[in-house]
């Protein structure tokens, strides 16, 4: 059983902006394996770590230009809420739970 608080997703670009230094946010795929977990660091950026989802290279570089990646490994950096938004979508789709940690 997940560990955490269950978000809606309407509410999970409202959690997103309003996440403390030592929160988390854990975003699981329901039909594709894999999960995306979300932090923020002192500067405001959001630190996206992938895992277990095949093409992340792929998929990062491809809305390099949208999203303003910079990838490293699993690790994606975001500027905003709405492309860390924007990337969960074009990872899961529209079947995926958010769970706040």
């Amino acid at each position: 059983m997940p560990c955490g608080k269950k978000i809606k997703i309407k509410d999970f670009v409202s959690h997103l902006k309003s996440l403390d230094l030592d929160e988390g946010i854990r975003i699981e795929g329901s039909r594709r394996k894999g999960k995306i977990f979300v932090n923020k660091n002192p500067s405001g950026a959001y630190v996206l770590q992938q895992v277990g989802i095949d093409g992340n290279r792929d998929l990062t570089k491809k809305n390099n230009n949208h999203h303003r990646l910079r990838h490293d490994d699993d690790i994606v950096y975001l500027d905003s809420a709405k492309q860390v938004f924007e990337l969960v979508k074009t990872t899961f789709g529209k079947n995926f739970s958010v769970w706040l940690y």
